[in-house]
């Protein structure tokens, strides 16, 4: 490790610190980033709340706990080439809002939240909104369930440790229990649905993009009102979803 500069800045040398401490967990409890820096907890809390507030970590209103933020995920997808794959994507987010004239988005699953990594809006005035760079409890969207569907069981138990889930709304899977079932239905059918879990009167449908593996990092959502998107979701979407994730796979393995 190279030497401290000579006129080190102690908050600066503590925000870094914090933020090195998410490449071995997850998550962190204001408890544990303070006894990592050696200060007090509000201390530590001021350090969360600023780097909060630049979108580097967030923080789980029911659980207290703080994990990366979207501001950090777009600095690493910038380091390690994920935009190269944003680009792959983008023309066939392109092509299914000329299809189906829906909003579209790329997303990929972090611990237990969907980040929505590239997006397109539909051309409708009445739309589901472009979100790239947010996220989301992944069991309230279709593109988390999606990918938390791929997981194998084991590491789905760890990740919901807990019986009762944070609802957005109250369409949103209340339990554990009732999230495996829909998980394991996703596995079945091939694809997820969403109908006012994330939030009210908006649907979507995705499909995860598997690799040559059968591993799936990234999915692919089309979203909007939920009357249009549930009448047009057999016909019309899913269809397409499942042809852009099979060339898209082939396309970025």
């Amino acid at each position: 490790m190279d030497e401290p500069p000579s006129y080190p800045i102690e908050s600066v040398d503590r925000a870094l610190t914090l933020l090195g401490l998410f490449k071995e967990r997850h998550t962190l409890r204001l408890s544990d980033a303070a006894a990592a820096l050696g200060v007090a907890k509000s201390t530590a809390h001021r350090l969360l709340a600023m780097l909060a507030h630049h979108g580097f970590v967030e923080q789980e209103a029911a659980t207290r706990l703080y994990h990366v933020g979207p501001g950090l995920v777009e600095i690493g997808l910038a380091v390690t080439g994920s935009f190269d794959v944003r680009a792959i994507v983008r023309p066939y987010l392109d092509a299914l809002v000329a299809e189906i004239d829906e909003t579209a988005h790329l997303v990929k699953l972090r611990a237990k939240e969907m980040v929505f990594l590239d997006g397109v809006e539909s051309t409708k005035a009445l739309r589901a909104a472009n979100r790239t760079g947010t996220s989301l409890p992944a069991h309230t969207t279709a593109g988390g369930k999606a990918l938390l569907a791929h997981l194998p069981d084991a590491a789905l138990r760890s990740l919901y440790t807990e019986h009762r889930l944070v609802r957005r709304t109250p369409k949103s899977c209340k339990n554990r229990k009732q999230l495996f079932d829909e998980l394991r239905s996703v596995r079945e059918r091939g694809y997820a649905h969403n109908d006012g879990e994330s939030e009210p009167e908006l649907a979507a449908y995705a499909t995860a993009i598997r690799g040559r593996s059968g591993h799936a990092n990234l999915a692919i959502v089309i979203s909007g009102p939920a009357a249009r998107i549930v009448a047009a979701g057999q016909r019309q979407i899913v269809p397409a979803l499942t042809r852009a994730a099979c060339a898209l796979a082939a396309a970025i393995t």
